[in-house]
């Protein structure tokens, strides 16, 4: 390489070509130099290593390989190179835009970098630095610059081949992928439209005899449907004439029992009369009594049925309370469930089908009848007294649906009593009565029983509960109120319409502490 011409000399050769009026032989020298091989060498490396400021190793880089690619590449290879760090996003944004602009170059942002005071403790050297920056500044001179841009093209030249030989190579790829990626989704699409095709082929033939067997079971069930609409025709006229026969056997009955109610009360007055002249006046006058006591149990069996509702009707709402005494109650066979006013024996079943020992207790004969015809254990008689006849904290529990509306205030009064009793220590007693808080309930409806006393507000039955004695005192209105853990839902009218709203029975719960 010693007989490789410095670039001062080079700089020396095109000043005098310029100063003999021959600059057009610039570019010619400069193509000669070039293919004399002796040009190429500016920004090649002299050595791999020289020695540093103090005695150790200078890391070199070499031109070169910072002017191929885009300017984004060449800005983060130059601070990894000369600064051992990533670019900063504020100084990538400026550069990039001076980069874009000319306002600054490649080789100007390397004399940069190299001279900063960042570089000067990690020793490194881009070699042909100098001597690029030198005929930049060339370059931009007036008297040199149009005789140097040749050779400055040259300088990037073999950056810009290979640059874009890398890019013709990532397109080749990329085509080359594309389409091996588009045969490969013929090949799919092909594979697809071919099971599509049998798929089809598949269940249209399924189709087809699915519809086959639809059609011969239609057929079928449309025959087998049109003689058993016959047979239920033929039923429904048996029917029709057995319903007829029995509401005409009921209204005959009905017309009997009225005949003989007659001739019950007719027979009562006359055995007041006289009565006394054959036996005692007093049993007398208790046998006629009692004979006149249950005339009307017939009547009140079929005001129930008519204004109560049906016993299925009766057990659906009664059902609201059997989880409660199920948790609280179970199946206690040493301490039975006394249910007052039994009627039918509808919350009995109830009890009975959770294994809960029940007892019943009911004036009226006839529903004493029904129920013990159900194969419930039931006592006939007064309630009072009959508690009055049961040991001190012998009962689970003490229930009664429908019945303290039928109390006066006194007999009210000593069936708490005796309740408080009666009950063993935790026993239960649920009283369910009509909600006068419902005005229709208050204004009409309870009115439609004439051997109802007075409606019972939630908060005075409450009262009483607690002033006889009982504790945990609570007002069952909705079924949210059956969850013991929650506060009762209670009742603070805000408007006429709420009074409108209210359910039309409600229940007071309370334990034996």
């Amino acid at each position: 390489m010693s007989n490789m011409p410095s670039i001062d000399a080079i700089l020396a050769e095109i000043a005098r070509a310029a100063q003999d009026g021959q600059p057009e032989a610039a570019p010619a020298m400069i193509a000669s130099r070039r293919r004399s091989g002796r040009l190429t060498s500016l920004l090649a490396p002299a050595s791999e290593a020289a020695p540093g400021p103090g005695g150790g190793s200078v890391r070199e880089r070499y031109l070169g390989e910072f002017l191929a690619g885009t300017d984004e590449q060449f800005l983060q290879s130059a601070y990894l190179a000369v600064l051992g760090r990533p670019i900063d996003p504020g100084a990538r944004s400026s550069l990039l835009g001076a980069l874009e602009s000319r306002a600054a170059t490649r080789v100007g942002v390397l004399e940069g970098l190299v001279q900063s005071d960042e570089a000067r403790g990690r020793a490194v050297e881009i070699r042909g630095l100098d001597r690029a920056r030198s005929f930049e500044r060339a370059g931009r001179s007036r008297r040199f610059g149009r005789f140097l841009a040749p050779l400055l093209a040259l300088i990037r030249l073999p950056g810009i081949v290979a640059t874009l030989e890398r890019r013709i190579s990532g397109v080749d790829r990329q085509n080359r992928e594309l389409r091996q990626d588009a045969m490969r989704c013929m090949a799919e699409v092909e594979a697809i439209a071919t099971e599509i095709h049998d798929e089809i082929a598949s269940l249209r033939a399924e189709l087809d005899d699915a519809v086959g067997a639809l059609k011969a079971g239609l057929e079928g069930a449309a025959q087998d449907a049109g003689e058993r609409f016959a047979r239920v025709g033929e039923r429904l006229d048996r029917l029709d004439a057995t319903v007829g026969a029995a509401l005409d056997e009921a209204n005959a009955t009905r017309r009997k029992t009225l005949i003989e109610a007659r001739a019950l009360s007719e027979l009562v007055d006359e055995a007041k009369a006289r009565l006394p002249a054959v036996i005692a006046p007093e049993r007398a006058s208790a046998a006629v009594e009692t004979l006149d006591e249950h005339a009307l149990d017939d009547l009140y069996l079929a005001f129930e049925n008519k204004f109560r509702g049906s016993r299925e009707e009766i057990s659906r709402r009664m059902g609201r309370y059997v989880p409660l005494f199920q948790e609280l109650v179970g199946a206690d066979a040493a301490h039975p469930v006394v249910d007052i006013g039994c009627g039918r024996g509808e919350w009995l079943s109830l009890l009975r089908e959770k294994s809960i020992r029940g007892v019943g207790i009911d004036l009226n004969v006839t529903m004493v009848g029904e129920a013990r015809a159900a194969g419930h254990t039931v006592v006939e008689g007064d309630a009072i007294a009959y508690l009055r006849e049961q040991p001190s904290e012998s009962l689970a529990a003490i229930t009664g649906f429908h019945i303290v509306e039928h109390l006066p205030f006194r007999g009210l009064v000593r069936l708490l009593d005796e309740a408080h009793r009666t009950l063993r220590p935790g026993g239960v007693l649920l009283f369910e009565t009509p909600n006068p808080e419902c005005i229709v309930v208050g204004a009409c409806n309870f009115y439609y029983d004439p051997t109802h006393q007075n409606p019972l507000p939630p908060e005075l039955l409450r009262f009483l509960a607690e002033a006889r004695g009982l504790s945990g005192t609570r007002i069952i209105r909705t079924d949210a109120d059956l969850d013991l853990s929650r506060p009762e839902s209670g009742f603070s009218p805000s408007e006429v319409v709420s009074w409108f709203q209210m359910p039309m029975d409600y229940a007071v719960f309370a334990r034996k502490a």
